[in-house]
């Protein structure tokens, strides 16, 4: 007795591929019709570019200012602190703008008295002595920003963008 051949599976191995390029030829027509219907609009990495580049030169001005202090004695480094926060002043703007420290956040107004501008700098940076290495250290803190898209469009994407900036300086006092 011989064995009937199953001929369903025949069937299937044409109508499967049909189906694939009927439902890929949907999704492409969709995404073509879908792409004249919608507009969108999503925020620009300027502001992200620029924030980097204001980082970059904070931190040149703040490079030199530390290579101004005489710390070569290793001793007074509270004075050398308060000096150092005071000639960064003029340099603050990075700082201040948009920032959260300690999960306080600070108003614009808040700068408006020097006093204020060196107790939150001297929050802000540790100076420490470990035999010969000075090491300053700017504290993490924060920048909140919302990025808005540049047109209205009918969907708009705004962006909530925390930027985390910290550093770390070590001074040899051998050299």
């Amino acid at each position: 007795m011989t064995a009937k051949k199953n001929k369903r599976g025949d069937l299937f191995a044409l109508y499967f591929p049909l189906l694939i390029l009927t439902l890929c030829g949907i999704t492409i027509f969709a995404f073509v019709y879908n792409q004249n219907q919608l507009s969108t609009n999503i925020a620009s990495p300027e502001t992200i570019l620029k924030l980097e580049d204001e980082l970059e030169i904070f931190e040149h001005n703040e490079n030199i200012l530390l290579n101004e202090l005489d710390l070569s004695s290793g001793t007074d480094l509270d004075n050398q602190k308060r000096l150092f926060c005071t000639n960064l002043k003029p340099y603050s703007k990075f700082l201040t703008s948009n920032i959260i420290f300690n999960n306080q956040k600070f108003e614009q107004s808040f700068w408006d008295k020097d006093t204020e501008w060196i107790s939150f700098c001297e929050r802000l940076y540790t100076f420490t002595k470990d035999e010969n290495i000075i090491t300053i250290k700017r504290e993490n803190s924060k920048k909140q920003i919302l990025l808005v898209p540049e047109t209205n469009e009918k969907i708009g994407f705004n962006t909530k963008l925390v930027f985390t900036h910290s550093k770390e300086y070590k001074i040899n006092l051998n050299n």
